[in-house]
């Protein structure tokens, strides 16, 4: 069953256009980065914490709570390292503990009162609309915007288009 065509994702060139505006923060180029290489639901992508972000010298290996399953599974991802270290640089140095355990790798500031908390799926979409307008990126299908979740097909689509066999694709 095909769920998504082509135009209704996003290419390689809108991810990398929205990703580098200078409007983009660093904490969301890593998060669309990351969603967009390892095909996450957005869901586990939000609920990530700095205990399930392994650096090792060639890639960054990512414990993700299976949404649909109620498991976990280890995603190896190269593409998103360096965006990863970057975050984890520009963490903020006022939240206790900082970039490790069970802070949250994505958050939010109130404005309020300067507090920090997860970051939210509303807000992250937001983010995702208000990027596409900044960048004049519109859909090659009929729709206004980009949904939130095409970035999970995004990447694996691209690839597949580009002739990557399915089982490479896969892992």
């Amino acid at each position: 069953q095909i769920t998504k065509t082509p135009d209704e994702l996003p290419s390689p060139e809108e991810i990398h256009q929205m990703t580098t505006n200078p409007t983009c923060t660093v904490m969301f180029a890593s998060f669309f980065n990351t969603l967009d290489y390892r095909g996450m639901r957005s869901a586990e992508c939000l609920g990530l914490n700095w205990e399930d972000v392994v650096f090792d010298k060639n890639m960054v290996k990512i414990r993700i709570q299976d949404t649909k399953e109620s498991c976990y599974r280890y995603a190896p991802c190269v593409e998103a390292k360096t965006y990863l270290a970057n975050w984890k640089r520009h963490y903020p140095l006022s939240i206790e503990g900082g970039p490790n355990g069970k802070n949250p790798v994505w958050i939010t500031q109130s404005q309020q009162d300067g507090t920090f908390s997860r970051l939210q799926y509303d807000r992250a979409r937001q983010w995702f609309i208000d990027m596409q307008d900044r960048c004049h990126i519109k859909p090659r299908n009929s729709k206004s915007h980009y949904g939130f979740h095409a970035c999970r097909a995004a990447h694996i689509t691209n690839c597949a288009l580009n002739g990557m066999s399915d089982a490479v694709n896969k892992q």
